[in-house]
């Protein structure tokens, strides 16, 4: 959070947000990551343009559906009662839940204009959107999910190789969503974990992505090559959430409130108003319960389970064809991450 105020960086993802979907930001990559401004401030952006995007047309899964809307599909009720309101939900927003091939997904949706696409990070849900999306649905046909696994979205047991936790995964869960919403083209921001969903979905799906913006994320084979004591101090949790099963769980499942609090409080600790009570209290209702907090570290954690004596699978890498300077997201990104697991 480095010196701002909670405000003050709300303010300004808002502006990154808008200037990107306003075609104003094409393309900023940084190809070498800055490790004493990431140690200072969390609120290190790395963006990126999608801006000549011609393949990759989104689908409709045929048993994707919105729970909201006639079976038909014809003349969605927005305002069906059957949609979801939790007490904390966001201001003018329609909620409803939406089933796609591997989930269910929670959604709220506001606005008129352009498509835009808000993916939260670990351990949040939609709510972290809840003082920009407002704003941003003045301009914006504004979507917030919560991931699978994450929220009210449905946490379905993890595969053993973590498989329907991938991003790969979950960025299918928002192709299907966007598309039973009608949206085949989109702009698209992630912050964190959302943000490793977001660039994985426009590897997968370019045609979809119109705009892109990265916020607090960067390649995880960038950090780890240049760690430092700092870093790995102040994000400890990268490697403890690595664990293999069942050390994270059986230790944050042992008091989820104080883990919450923790995390919260050391990104906060230069703005104590970040977080507030009534903010950290609908993270835990979600995060707090067996399934909350277990799930989610199947999408954080790059484990694999495998047989006895069975070699684990080779890491798939990005390759040339796949990075080439015509590439939304540039080699800089991506450094040979597999990104399909991550």
């Amino acid at each position: 959070m480095g010196s701002q105020s909670c405000e003050e960086s709300a303010k300004a993802d808002l502006q990154t947000i808008s200037a990107v979907a306003s075609e104003e930001i094409r393309l900023s990559v940084t190809p070498q990551l800055d490790m004493g401004a990431y140690d200072s401030s969390r609120r290190a952006v790395l963006l990126a343009g999608a801006a000549a995007l011609t393949t990759g047309i989104p689908f409709r899964a045929a048993n994707s559906r919105d729970e909201t809307a006639p079976t038909n599909g014809v003349g969605r009720d927005l305002n069906s009662k059957d949609k979801m309101q939790p007490d904390t939900a966001l201001k003018g927003f329609d909620y409803r839940r939406i089933t796609t091939a591997g989930a269910t997904i929670n959604v709220a949706s506001r606005g008129k204009g352009p498509p835009l696409l808000l993916l939260h990070g670990y351990p949040e849900t939609h709510h972290m959107w809840h003082k920009v999306a407002p704003a941003l649905a003045e301009e914006f046909t504004v979507v917030c999910t919560d991931l699978r696994g994450y929220g009210d979205s449905s946490k379905p047991e993890g595969a053993l190789d973590h498989s329907n936790y991938s991003k790969r995964a979950m960025a299918t869960d928002m192709i299907e969503v966007m598309a039973a919403l009608g949206h085949r083209e989109f702009l698209l921001a992630g912050h964190d974990r959302g943000g490793r969903v977001a660039y994985r979905l426009a590897l997968d799906h370019p045609g979809a992505v119109k705009r892109l913006a990265l916020f607090d994320i960067v390649s995880t084979k960038a950090v780890y090559e240049q760690v430092t004591m700092p870093l790995a101090t102040a994000y400890f949790h990268w490697y403890f959430l690595i664990q293999p099963r069942p050390v994270p769980e059986t230790l944050i499942g042992h008091d989820p409130g104080f883990w919450l609090n923790a995390i919260f409080g050391r990104l906060s600790a230069s703005s104590p108003t970040a977080f507030s009570d009534a903010t950290v209290a609908e993270y835990l209702r979600a995060f707090g319960t067996p399934e909350g907090h277990t799930r989610v570290l199947r999408g954080l954690s790059r484990r694999r389970h495998h047989r006895p004596g069975q070699r684990p699978r080779r890491r798939e890498r990005c390759t040339q064809d796949h990075m080439s300077d015509s590439h939304p997201l540039g080699d800089a990104q991506c450094g040979g991450e597999d990104l399909s697991a991550t």
